[in-house]
């Protein structure tokens, strides 16, 4: 049995200190781990979610769907924005200190009893998995931390696989050509799943065949949503960003796919898949569902925006929004040094009244005057302020905001939860 004097405080603090943080391009580790638990990975049928850009939005946006349609469910997204429990939803609700720590407490034991060393992604996620079953969710809606065929989540087999879009990011890792990183999410694709491929995976005729053919070769059924069609049903409105709506798209063949998978191939939720939902609850869903951190609007007076776009594919769809909008805000840009900030300034510029050089709270931050430098070349005029330490009002009086004019923040997620401070 689990140690019984765990606490929360005392379990985050492990998994914070664990050694390895590195990707693991294995999942014997996690295979072993979640056998030894009992495999709770098995205990409900999972819905996975891949993509350069878009994952968390379609996850949040499948989860709140399935919701509406009744069912109990479990959803798993990283990072968090300020949080760690944020990771671990059960119910549209964030997982209790209590739960964490007895999810985690299971898996540390197992661990240190069986001799096994995983990262701290590995740990969570069999953490989640453990709490999905605990507290018996008819569904897993998990998010892909990164690529694909060695991503932790990646030893469940979904009922349905979802790949929200390609793009260059994390090359490092995962490869260096468009192609080389499509190979990698489309591995989330296995024999019994359901394919669904969203907009962006058809950046070229190539990328989109590859994913296809991995489809193919495990008798996967695919549905692949198209920006030229109708990407919403008749009669439904969104007032959100309009970026967004290719995802919503995605996440509602999503749970269609999922509905179509029928009682022979869903172990727990064969008797709670729902039909599509009505067009009175989807309208609903839209309308209330908030997604942190996407184009999300911090402050009204003066108008001030927060979008965790940082890579240079999300900064260009980013771009695209405010001249949607007919924004041309000031830009307070903090990004990691591992990332390919040249190419988010580029995506970025020719929308931006100007630039704030900011820094994000961690030690994968480009320092705040390199980046200054860096805007000062490919712009051709310095940044209006560099800060290394800073905070929203700060940026709001330099950036002297209008309703036409406001104050962006974007370049990465970690710079969230100063906003909130």
């Amino acid at each position: 049995m689990p140690r019984s004097d765990s606490s929360f405080t005392g379990s985050l603090t492990r998994l914070k200190a664990t050694k390895r943080w590195d990707i693991n391009p294995s999942l014997e580790g996690t295979r072993e781990l979640c056998h030894l638990l009992g495999d709770p990975q098995d205990s409900f049928p999972s819905i996975q979610v891949a993509g350069t850009n878009g994952k968390t939005s379609v996850v949040r946006q499948v989860a709140a769907l399935l919701r509406a349609a009744g069912l109990r469910v479990g959803l798993y997204t990283s990072p968090e924005l300020i949080d760690f429990n944020e990771r671990i939803e059960i119910c549209g609700t964030p997982i209790s200190d209590a739960d964490l720590a007895r999810a985690l407490d299971e898996v540390f034991f197992c661990e240190d009893e069986h001799g096994i060393d995983l990262t701290e992604f590995e740990l969570t996620t069999v953490a989640a998995f453990v709490a999905f079953r605990d507290a018996q969710v008819d569904v897993g809606v998990l998010e892909v931390g990164l690529g694909g065929r060695w991503d932790a989540t990646s030893v469940v087999n979904p009922a349905v696989a979802v790949i929200t879009g390609i793009g260059l990011d994390h090359q490092a890792i995962l490869g260096d050509t468009l192609e080389k990183i499509a190979a990698e999410k489309a591995a989330i694709i296995k024999p019994g799943s359901t394919a669904v491929l969203g907009p962006m995976t058809a950046v070229t005729p190539e990328v989109e065949q590859l994913i296809l053919d991995q489809a193919r070769a495990c008798g996967a059924p695919s549905y692949l949503v198209r920006e030229q069609s109708p990407l919403l049903p008749a009669g439904i409105s969104y007032a959100g960003p309009p970026y967004q709506i290719p995802n919503i798209a995605t996440a509602l063949v999503a749970v269609q796919a999922f509905a179509d998978k029928g009682s022979g191939t869903l172990s727990r939720a064969h008797d709670k898949v729902p039909d599509p939902l009505s067009l009175p609850v989807l309208q609903q869903v839209l309308d209330t569902l908030r997604i942190p951190g996407r184009f999300e609007r911090i402050a009204v007076a003066p108008p001030s925006y927060y979008d965790g776009a940082h890579n240079p594919q999300a900064a260009h769809i980013l771009a695209d929004t405010l001249r949607q909008l007919g924004l041309r805000p000031t830009i307070a840009l903090g990004v990691f040094a591992d990332k390919d900030y040249r190419g988010i300034i580029d995506a970025l510029s020719p929308v931006a009244r100007d630039f704030i050089a900011i820094q994000p709270p961690t030690e994968r931050a480009l320092q705040a005057a390199d980046l200054a430098a860096e805007l000062r070349v490919r712009t051709g005029k310095p940044p209006l302020a560099v800060l290394a330490a800073w905070n929203l009002k700060e940026l709001q009086d330099i950036a002297e905001v209008t309703d036409d004019e406001p104050l962006l923040v974007a370049g990465s997620l970690s710079l969230y939860a100063l906003l909130q401070s």
